[in-house]
Order: structure tokens, then C-alpha cells, then sequence
């Protein structure tokens, strides 16, 4: 099935005629490709084309895979290094903790420690960006796969001296249920360690839509 973009174009009584754009196959796995380039985000490629954010997601879908897979459009889940350094990183914002005086929990140096010892995987990363999915993935295995295993056995140490109440423990369950998830960029150099490019572009669809 052929699909379309869409356009405006001022017609000469100054209504706004709406004209279809057609998109050839080469075109949309052009931008399907360039929407998949390690550090560009999906609504950056959308304007560039002037085409809908939510068209080319359909378009990744379908051609996100190589020819001949058996697995061809399926969406893989994955874990957010972002979100889950963001539960960690608020138990150890001393800043923070002042300011909401006797609301905020006490500092916790284990969440500290848990920052530190995951930086070093963005560290590497912004060392990366613009790579070949290829040499990304030489590098994180590399690189990144050691931290990856040090990172594991000290939380699981860790986790197992801490009462099931305890705001750190709560974080740390977060990622040792998903470890799978938050592996999975070690399998595939694609694969981005966040996904704050893809919630940009989702805001930048919203934000239009409320336009």
C-alpha cells in the first residue's frame, strides 16, 4: 500500500488547498534510515522532509528490519538508562534534599555510588555518537560490557543488605527486574542507551497538536 504525506499550499483566494505527497519506496527507507542515524531524532528528519513525526514511526515499523526477517516490524523493548540513573540521582542530590528541607528523603550514599559506577556508560557513549551502529557495538561490548557486569553484581551485593522499604532498594529492584532490557544495547548497535530523542519527538507532536 502506497502512503502519503501531506502538505499545504496556498491557492489564490487564500484557503489552504491540501495537496498529497506521494513518497516512492527509496524515499521512505531514505528517511527511515535517516531517522535511524545513532544521535538524530525522529522529529528532526520530519520537518526536514515535511512530513508528519507519526508517519515516519509508521515507516520505521515497517522497514526497521532487514528484508527476509523472520521478526521483521516487531518492536523490542528496552530499558532507559536516563530514567533509571534519574531514581538513583535523586536520592543522592544533596541540592535537591536541601530545598525540600523535611519532605525529601535522607541522602542515600549507595545511590551515590549507583551513579557513579553508571556514568561511565554514558561516558562512553557521547564517544560514539555518530558511529556506525557496527563500531557502537564493538565499543559496548568492548567497554561498556565490563561496567555492565561490575555494575550487576555490586547492586545485587547491595540489594540484598536492604530492607524492601528503602527508597534505594526500590530503585535498585527497578533495574536488577529489567536487567534483560537495560542489556539490550549491548546486542544491537542501534540501539540508543536512552529514550529521550524519541520523547522529544513525541513532545514535538503533542506540542503541535495543542497548536
Amino acid at each position: 500500500m502506497s502512503v502519503s504525506g501531506e502538505r499545504a499550499v496556498e491557492a489564490g483566494g487564500g484557503a489552504v488547498d491540501r495537496r498529497r505527497r506521494r513518497w516512492s519506496e527509496a524515499q521512505k527507507r531514505q528517511i527511515v534510515a535517516e531517522s535511524r542515524e545513532p544521535g538524530v531524532s525522529v522529529s528532526v528528519v520530519a520537518r526536514r522532509y515535511n512530513v508528519n513525526a507519526n508517519q515516519v514511526f509508521t515507516w520505521r515499523r515497517q522497514y526497521c528490519e532487514p528484508e527476509g526477517d523472520a521478526e521483521a516490524g516487531r518492536l523490542v523493548p528496552v530499558g532507559c538508562w536516563a530514567h533509571s540513573r534519574r531514581k538513583f540521582f535523586e536520592l543522592a542530590d544533596i541540592a535537591a534534599s536541601k530545598r525540600r528541607r523535611g519532605n525529601a528523603p535522607p541522602i542515600s550514599p549507595l545511590a551515590l555510588e549507583a551513579v557513579k559506577r553508571i556514568d561511565p556508560l554514558f561516558d562512553i557513549e557521547r564517544g560514539i555518537v555518530g558511529e556506525s551502529a557496527e563500531h557502537r557495538l564493538a565499543v559496548r561490548r568492548e567497554l561498556s560490557a565490563p561496567v555492565l557486569a561490575d555494575l550487576k553484581e555490586w547492586m545485587e551485593a547491595e540489594r540484598g543488605k536492604l530492607s524492601k522499604h528503602a527508597p534505594v532498594a526500590k530503585a535498585m529492584d527497578y533495574m536488577l527486574k529489567r536487567w534483560a532490557l537495560f542489556a539490550r544495547f549491548l546486542d544491537d548497535g542501534r540501539i540508543c542507551l536512552t529514550n529521550n530523542a524519541a520523547e522529544r519527538a513525541l513532545r514535538g507532536i503533542a506540542l503541535g497538536r495543542r497548536s
